[in-house]
């Protein structure tokens, strides 16, 4: 690796949410809960009463398959203490071959690929689909690959193969930094106010300004709003919209 990962408990979090999906062989919605050992006492005492707490929020009917699922995973890691770490220096070689490709990098997590290429994200996308190669994300500016250690040396010698068949596209090459004005619209209301508040849909144009945004719109959650509800929308909020192909929005209804 070109520098160590550090996990957040490790640089200093007292507590993290780790998922346990896609990454590891756990089902979807798996996830673990850490609290440091170095934690506020607030928070070392949450963690002796965290499965009262958690009634809260829990169910009376949980997944078992989920559950057991994890119980899977704690038993691999165990027998595979290394597998984790092994991989991540093949990921890493990988990466380094990419690069020598003349594709741009960002930095990113030891098992994923977060490639920046400027307008030509969905068009990659659609590549290495041909290519067999399933991106995990892609949008109009980046594309990101996410791997397992259950991925075999195959597997990753046929995502070189489909870069290498790649590479001619001088579009994919570019290296060009993306930048976009950021204007905070102005907080009307706050979100829980227009819960059941009036709405109507309109297509993001100039005749968007000025009205009240009253739902979450994002083109691949989780991730940063464009525009939170009780929003009002300006004209830098119709440009980050159609640049992520969001072509309507649900505006507080006129009466």
């Amino acid at each position: 690796m070109d520098k160590p990962y550090i996990h957040p408990i490790d640089a200093g979090a007292d507590l993290v949410s780790d998922s346990a999906h896609k990454t590891l062989p756990a089902l979807t919605g798996a996830a673990y809960l850490h609290i440091s050992h170095h934690a506020p006492q607030t928070l070392l005492k949450l963690s002796s009463n965290i499965r009262d707490y958690s009634v809260m929020f829990g169910s009376t009917s949980p997944s078992y398959l989920i559950l057991e699922s994890m119980d899977h995973v704690n038993k691999w890691l165990i027998d595979h203490p290394d597998a984790y770490k092994h991989f991540v220096y093949k990921v890493s070689k990988l990466k380094q071959d990419i690069k020598a490709l003349g594709f741009h990098l960002r930095d990113s997590e030891p098992l994923k690929i977060t490639l920046s290429v400027p307008h030509q994200g969905q068009s990659l996308m659609t590549d290495l689909t041909s290519h067999h190669i399933e991106c995990e994300y892609a949008d109009p500016d980046f594309v990101v690959l996410m791997l397992t250690p259950f991925n075999s040396d195959e597997d990753l010698s046929r995502i070189y193969d489909a870069f290498a068949s790649l590479s001619h596209h001088k579009a994919y090459l570019r290296n060009e930094t993306i930048k976009m004005k950021t204007a905070l619209p102005e907080v009307k209301y706050q979100p829980y106010e227009l819960l059941f508040a009036l709405e109507e849909e309109i297509n993001v144009d100039e005749n968007c300004i000025g009205r009240i945004c009253v739902r979450c719109h994002i083109g691949c959650p989780p991730a940063i709003l464009p525009i939170v509800p009780g929003e009002i929308i300006n004209a830098q909020t119709i440009t980050i919209l159609k640049k992520y192909d969001i072509h309507s929005i649900h505006v507080l209804k006129n009466l």
